[in-house]
C-alpha cells in the first residue's frame, strides 16, 4: 500500500482573475498506486517517494515547483478521480484537481502586508565525493590505492522557502544581489552560523490589493540548509612537497627509481610526504557572510507558529 508516482499535469493549468483582483487557478496531478484499495483519501497527502513532489495541503497558498506564486489565493478543494487501471503497479491512476480561491477575510487581516510569512521546507538530493568512511580511514583498494572512480555517496539538503508580503514603494532591489550565494554571519531563526545559504531572492509582478489601494510584491526567498557547513574540504595531496629549505622550496615527489611519481601523494598539512598516520584534509573557506538578520525575517511568526 503506496503511492508509486505523483506528476503535475499541464495540460489542465487554469486560472481567473476577475474585477476585484481575487484570484483563482487550477492544477492538475496524476497520482500513481500499487494497491486497488488505495482511494481519494491516500491521494489528499500523496507525495513522490523520489521527487519528493507532493500534493498541496488544504489552505496552502498557490504555487508551483517554488517559482510561480499567489500568497492571495488558497487551496479550497482537492479532488481525486479515478483515471484508469495503472496495470505497471496492481493500483490505480488517479487525476487529482486542486482547485484555490481568494483569502478570506476573516483568516487574515484586510491588509496584504499584515499577512504572516509563509515557510516551507522541501529537500534537494547531492552527490559528493569522500575518500575516507564514517571511522575515518581511508578508502582505497587492496593494494592501499585510490580507486580510478572516486566513490561518492547522497549528500540530501533541506530547500527553505519563505513567502511575504512586501511594498513596492519602499522595496530594496538591491537585496538580490547582495544576499546572493551569501552565508549567513551568525545564528539565524535557530541556524547555527555559516550553515545557510540564500541561493535567490525572486518576485513576481506587483498585485495591487483594492481595498487599501497599494501595491505589494509577493517576495519567494530561498535558502539552502547545509548542517556540515559550506567549506570546500580537500584531501591534502599532491605531485610536489616542501623542501626543508628557508623559505621551503616545492619539490616534485619522486618514486622508487627517482622518476617524478604519476600519482599524487598523501601530505601532511604541511607540505612534507605523509609517511604515515591520518590522512590530512584542508578546510576552505570559499563562500562569503552577510547580516541575515537585515533581511527582517521571523520564522517564529511565520503563518501556524
Amino acid at each position: 500500500m503506496a503511492v508509486k508516482h505523483v506528476e503535475f499535469i499541464p495540460e489542465n493549468w487554469g486560472g481567473e482573475n476577475n474585477r476585484l483582483f481575487q484570484r483563482k487557478y487550477t492544477l492538475t496531478y496524476r497520482v500513481t498506486t500499487d494497491d486497488p484499495f488505495d482511494g481519494p483519501v491516500v491521494c489528499f497527502s500523496a507525495k513522490d517517494p523520489i521527487t519528493g513532489l507532493s500534493i498541496p495541503r488544504v489552505g496552502t497558498p498557490y504555487g508551483l515547483s517554488g517559482k510561480e506564486f499567489d500568497l492571495g489565493s488558497f487551496v479550497e478543494t482537492i479532488a481525486p478521480r479515478l483515471e484508469s487501471r495503472a496495470v505497471d503497479t496492481g493500483g490505480y491512476s488517479w487525476l487529482v484537481s486542486i482547485n484555490y480561491g481568494p483569502y478570506d477575510a476573516g483568516t487574515f487581516p484586510d491588509n496584504p502586508l499584515d499577512w504572516p510569512a509563509i515557510a516551507w521546507v522541501e529537500g534537494q538530493k547531492y552527490e559528493k565525493v569522500v575518500t575516507e568512511d564514517v571511522n575515518g580511514n581511508p578508502i582505497r583498494n587492496s593494494a592501499k590505492m585510490p580507486f580510478a572512480e572516486p566513490p561518492t555517496i547522497d549528500d540530501s539538503r533541506c530547500i527553505l522557502y519563505v513567502k511575504r508580503n512586501v511594498p513596492c514603494a519602499t522595496y530594496n532591489y538591491a537585496l538580490a544581489s547582495l544576499f546572493k550565494d551569501k552565508l549567513n554571519d551568525a545564528t539565524w531563526n535557530t541556524f547555527a552560523a555559516k550553515t545557510v545559504k540564500c541561493n535567490s531572492i525572486e518576485t513576481g509582478e506587483p498585485q495591487f490589493d483594492s481595498t487599501n489601494q497599494i501595491r505589494y510584491y509577493a517576495e519567494l526567498n530561498t535558502f539552502e540548509i547545509n548542517a556540515d557547513g559550506w567549506q570546500k574540504i580537500f584531501l591534502d595531496q599532491g605531485f610536489d612537497h616542501l623542501d626543508t629549505s628557508t623559505p621551503p622550496q616545492p619539490r616534485k615527489n619522486l618514486d622508487k627509481d627517482g622518476q617524478p611519481v604519476t600519482e599524487e601523494k598523501l601530505l601532511d598539512g604541511s607540505g612534507q610526504i605523509l609517511l604515515s598516520g591520518t590522512p590530512v584534509f584542508l578546510p576552505f573557506d570559499v563562500y562569503f557572510t552577510k547580516d541575515f538578520s537585515k533581511l527582517n525575517i521571523d520564522l517564529s511568526k511565520a503563518l501556524g507558529r
